[in-house]
């Protein structure tokens, strides 16, 4: 008892010295914090200061910039009315002049200066130049020497930022002199302002009416030795020690000084000295006081209470309360003491009810965790794995042993430096997301993560928990929108719009000799009207093989068109692209597609420097590639057609004779009809290409044994207009494209594709009409035996008028079959009928 009470006097005792202690930190602090807001009045006076000088030179400097607008804008006429206008409406300023970039000056004093002076060396006109706005000049007399002045000038350019001249205007300064000189700083400080120069421009002692120069060291000394902190303690002038804050004005064209001796400057922290000291006093004899009554009403019944606790024991009785006895003393604190022993026992009963909620909710989560495709895992502060869950660890066929223990690096080696990264954001307080991969029997798998820290119960950082789901299918399909985007579907070749966008991209100087190559796939419409889109598909997938196989990695093969393409070569030579021209004509020639031999038209040019422009190089290699398209085109779409009729022809050997047949009839009619040269060469030609449509047309319906339905018959009359196409593509066979188009148009209009009458048919196919006809009925077909001749003579007749030329038909019959024109008994009894 007697030590626990002589330990309180010593806890009081210690009390008061930490107390006092506190007191004496309390002066400290409170001394520093007036010292620091004694330098912050003396730094906000300065920044005062600064706003009121800066003001006077910036609205003198806006004048400038006007009249450098009205400069811009109205050029030198009436500029001299101008200035004096301008000079009349602001008194400081003592003259405003103009200089132009040739040397030639206005002003407004009206002074004109001799030619043999360059004001473009002068000061003012050289910092003008420099600064990219308004140039402060340093302090200087005027040509008059009756004035302290400052020159602002402003360099001005036109909208090709081209150099006009340099406005300038000389200021008098006597408003900011007596400013600064009568500016009082506290009770006994001063300012002063100093130029760039080191001249003093305004200071108590300096007299602004002995019109002088003066430099600082000659009223203040030690200026230049000053660092570069905004205020310095301790400062002496005319032996004085106080304090000095500076800061530089305008551009750092000046200097502005406040200075206040130290005697003004530390009363404040002297008085609040004296102060503590009488409160510390009487701090002490209070505390004195309270040792005594602490221990008679507060310790003595202190003790007992705590002899009254120490019984407690919740362990083995949780029914035991303390004496509330009113000798005890502390009465309201025992009963208070008791509700909370009545209330801990509540909260114990809950608490173990709680604890096995827990557990039960533990083992929910962990079966939760367990059961989850994604992968969760828990660091410490050290980045090391603490604990790793989920199936999803399974997926990559790894356990959560290989990461237990260790760090993402030693996991994962250099792959796990983005994690790494992300985890150390997680353990400063920021969540992340990022993403990665891993590569498990030859597959790629791409997961996206994200980490977030774990707090404890006073909010510090103990580690990171984080999650990673399995994301390989969206970023599959996405990787496979991207390849698309910048891809041509056909060829696997980029697109035209991957294609501008590199352009744009190489058209640089660290890319030149840029070279640009152009390709035309030559008779690919022929190609897709003979046989379909889908041997032109075929040609455009093996033309693409060829230009992919034939460029560096580094070079851009695009399809910009339906038969064109493109290539951009950075860093390459003329003889480089030459060479790579010559290889890919080489293997497109070696393509073979239905007997027609592809061909490419190529033009290439480079572009060497930035002064050639790329649109102007595209447009020269595409007129080399269309020259080149033009001095090859016609073989190549003849050779095309001549390739596609001898497809057909050797396909179906019934087309082979039926052609060769009907051509030998149109070359007898020909003869008969007076036809020569040329010209029955030409009615040759058309016989024997006049059905070349058919190359379209299905091997189902060509080949069908019976006879055909009338969508099929439907089908089989385009082989006119796809003959047309064919042959319209070459100028060898333009003309045989009318004869094919028209060969099954009736005399009387009944025929088709256009139903064109009488001799609105070509003459060559009224006579491939006739031949054809004739041919068709004296052959064999799978579905009927043929005609004999006299009976396919009474059909020309029968049908002359209606099907047929009815002139023609008879000099077909009559001098080419050398048959009697006359109707037979049957067709006379068919007519009657």
């Amino acid at each position: 008892m007697k030590r626990f009470s002589s330990i309180q006097f010593i806890t009081t005792l210690a009390f008061l010295v930490v107390f006092l202690s506190f007191f004496a930190i309390l002066y400290v602090y409170s001394s520093r914090t007036i010292s620091e807001k004694q330098y912050d009045q003396l730094l906000l006076e300065r920044d005062n200061m600064e706003l009121e000088i800066e003001k006077f030179f910036l609205d003198t400097s806006h004048v400038n910039e006007v009249i450098g607008s009205y400069i811009k804008i109205g050029g030198e006429d009436e500029l001299i009315d101008y200035l004096i206008d301008v000079k009349s409406t602001h008194d400081v300023m003592f003259s405003i002049y103009y200089l132009t970039k040739d040397n030639q000056m206005t002003n407004s004093s009206g002074f004109v200066p001799p030619p043999t002076i360059d004001f473009r060396e002068r000061i003012w006109y050289i910092s003008a130049l420099a600064s990219e706005g308004v140039a402060f000049s340093p302090v200087f007399l005027n040509v008059s020497q009756d004035k302290m002045i400052v020159t602002i000038s402003k360099a001005i350019y036109n909208d090709s930022n081209e150099l006009m001249g340099v406005i300038a205007s000389d200021i008098d300064i006597q408003t900011i002199q007596e400013f600064v000189s009568n500016k009082k700083i506290g009770t006994t400080g001063y300012a002063f302002l100093i130029d760039q120069n080191n001249h003093i421009i305004a200071h108590p002692k300096y007299n602004t009416d002995i019109l002088e120069l003066v430099t600082s060291e000659t009223l203040v000394y030690g200026l230049s030795h000053l660092d570069a902190t905004d205020i310095t303690s301790n400062f002496e002038i005319d032996g004085v020690k106080g304090v000095l804050a500076f800061n530089p004005i305008i551009n750092n064209s000046y200097m502005i000084y406040l200075f206040i001796p130290n005697n003004e400057f530390n009363t404040s922290t002297l008085i609040l000295f004296s102060i503590f000291l009488v409160l510390s006093i009487i701090m002490l004899t209070i505390g004195t006081l309270l040792i005594f009554l602490n221990q008679k009403y507060i310790f003595n019944p202190f003790n007992l209470l705590v002899e009254d606790i120490d019984k407690i024991d919740m362990t083995k009785d949780l029914k035991y309360r303390v004496s509330v006895e009113n000798k005890k003393g502390f009465t309201e604190i025992r009963k208070v003491l008791n509700d909370v022993l009545d209330t801990t026992t509540h909260y114990f009963e809950l608490n173990q009810k709680a604890h096995r909620e827990l557990l039960y909710e533990n083992q929910r989560v962990m079966l939760l965790i367990d059961s989850t495709a994604d992968i969760i895992f828990e660091i410490d502060k050290e980045k090391k794995y603490v604990s790793v869950f989920g199936k999803g660890i399974q997926k990559i066929k790894h356990t959560p042993d290989q990461y237990i223990g260790k760090s993402v690096l030693e996991a994962f080696g250099e792959e796990g430096l983005e994690r790494d990264l992300a985890y150390d954001k997680a353990l400063q307080g920021e969540s992340s997301i990022y993403d990665w991969k891993i590569e498990i029997d030859g597959e790629i798998f791409y997961f996206e993560s994200s980490i977030s820290p774990i707090y404890d119960e006073d909010d510090n950082i103990v580690g990171a928990v984080g999650i990673s789901r399995d994301i390989t299918e969206p970023t599959k399909r996405q990787e496979e929108i991207d390849f698309i985007n910048c891809h041509d579907y056909l060829t696997g070749l980029f697109n035209r719009r991957y294609y501008a966008k590199v352009l744009e991209k190489y058209d640089k100087p660290e890319y030149f000799p840029l070279g640009i190559m152009n390709f035309d796939l030559n008779g690919l419409k022929i190609l897709n009207d003979a046989y379909g889109h889908l041997y032109g598909d075929l040609a455009l997938k093996q033309v693409g093989e060829v230009l992919l196989s034939s460029f560096a990695k580094e070079d851009i093969v695009s399809r910009i068109g339906g038969d064109e393409f493109a290539a951009i070569i950075p860093n390459t030579t003329f003889e480089k692209v030459e060479a790579i021209k010559n290889k890919i004509r080489s293997q497109i020639s070696l393509i073979t597609v239905e007997n027609i031999n592809l061909s490419m038209a190529i033009g290439f040019d480079l572009k060497y420097d930035e002064q050639a422009n790329i649109q102007d190089i595209i447009k020269f290699a595409e007129n080399k590639m269309y020259r080149h398209k033009l001095s090859e085109g016609m073989s190549v779409r003849n050779n095309a057609i001549r390739a596609i009729h001898k497809t057909l022809t050797e396909k179906y050997k019934e087309e082979r004779i039926h052609s060769e047949r009907v051509s030998a009839l149109c070359k007898a009619l020909g003869i008969k009809l007076g036809i020569k040269d040329e010209d029955l060469n030409e009615l040759v030609m058309a016989g024997m290409y006049h059905d070349i449509g058919k190359i379209s047309i299905p091997d189902a319906i060509l080949d069908k044994p019976g006879k055909l339905t009338k969508d099929e018959y439907d089908i089989m009359k385009t082989h006119t207009e796809s003959g047309y196409q064919i042959l319209k593509a070459a100028d060898e066979y333009s003309n045989l494209a009318e004869y094919a188009l028209s060969h099954h148009e009736h005399w009387n209009g009944s025929g088709y594709p256009r139903g064109l009458v009488g001799t609105n048919i070509p003459l060559y196919a009224r006579i491939i009409t006739i031949c054809d006809a004739f041919e068709a009925m004296t052959s064999d077909r799978v579905y009927r035996k043929k005609m004999d001749k006299k009976h396919a003579v009474q059909e020309i007749i029968k049908c002359s008028g209606a099907q047929f030329d009815p002139r023609l038909a008879q000099v077909f019959v009559k001098e080419v079959l050398k048959a009697k024109w006359e109707v037979s008994e049957i067709l006379k009894k068919q007519k009657s009928d």
